[in-house]
């Protein structure tokens, strides 16, 4: 076995010490030892398995150094890697971003394979990512690259590659996915400690919270989000109209976005809601909250802001 052998012996980077076997793998020269396992490799295969071991140990060492995931700014692997799909492992309810010690939610398991006796489809998002990096170019911009074609396809990962501040907000790295539409980032491990809804966060940071420092929804000038501590109630976000004495609560409730009133002169609540009830996909339910879908968060904010204005208008003449 010439190639596999040489590939053993100069595979030293500290990482992979004792764990090559994903890049055999990936390198084809695995999957050609379990259909032949004497290997007749001619001199040109030899040569060519080889360079295909090295490149991926070249690229895979740029990523991993020593026994850590090599930091590139902003999540970059992380968000790279949720291009090709979920590469989060599980423990318990929760899912890990992953950790530099080994263990079950380690990357030294994402790259043995999540499963015993099977390498998974997991570890294969690695191999597309690794596909793409582009030594010559560099690595961080090869990661830019992949983050900015954002082919995730799936909303939650779509968010969480297009801003890193998401992954921020996890400190011990953990998310919830209890479905595709309703995912929690935890900023500990459990829900009784800080933790956000991931869709009304990402609304709130990059959705309102701009245009509300930037007058884009005024009369409404504040806006803070509301983490919650607990599982008996949801996160959600709050703008106010101080001057007019109008509050907005805003929070996911899985196939869409709700608007609650928390304050406000009635005849400007009830026109609100007189008008939003007849917009498409919009109902008022009945407690008054406003539901529709996650899409049209902002366009219900302004055209509740334009109604606010005008009843403010009207009371001032």
């Amino acid at each position: 076995m010439p190639g596999a052998t040489r590939c053993w012996l100069r595979s030293s980077t500290p990482y992979f010490k004792s764990q090559i076997e994903f890049l055999l793998d990936f390198s084809g020269i695995l999957e050609d030892w379990k259909k032949e396992p004497d290997l007749g490799w001619d001199e040109r295969t030899d040569e060519e398995y080889f360079r295909s071991f090295q490149s991926y140990r070249e690229k895979a060492s740029q990523l991993f150094v020593g026994s850590k995931l090599k930091a590139w700014g902003e999540f970059r692997t992380e968000r790279a890697l949720l291009t090709f799909g979920n590469y989060l492992l599980k423990k318990g309810q929760n899912s890990s971003f992953l950790e530099d010690a080994d263990g079950p939610i380690s990357w030294k398991r994402l790259l043995r394979g999540e499963q015993l006796e099977d390498s998974g489809p997991k570890r294969g998002f690695v191999k597309a990512l690794l596909d793409t990096i582009d030594l010559e170019k560099g690595v961080a911009e090869s990661l830019d690259d992949a983050i900015a074609t954002n082919k995730a396809g799936v909303a939650w990962r779509q968010m969480l590659v297009n801003d890193p501040r998401l992954i921020k907000y996890c400190t011990k790295r953990r998310i919830r996915v209890v479905e595709d539409w309703n995912v929690y980032l935890l900023s500990r491990e459990r829900r009784s400690t800080d933790h956000a809804d991931l869709f009304s966060y990402n609304c709130f940071l990059n959705e309102v919270e701009p245009r509300i420092k930037n007058g884009g929804l005024a009369p409404f000038t504040s806006a803070n989000y509301n983490h919650a501590k607990s599982d008996a109630y949801e996160s959600s976000f709050s703008i106010a109209a101080t001057k007019q004495g109008v509050g907005l609560q805003i929070w996911n409730f899985g196939s869409g976005f709700c608007i609650r009133f928390r304050s406000g002169n009635q005849e400007c609540i009830d026109k609100c809601k007189s008008h939003l009830s007849t917009v498409d996909k919009f109902t008022v339910d009945g407690n008054g909250n406003v539901k529709l879908p996650a899409n049209q968060v902002v366009a219900a904010i302004q055209a509740i802001a334009s109604i606010v204005d005008g009843v403010t208008a009207e009371e001032q003449k």
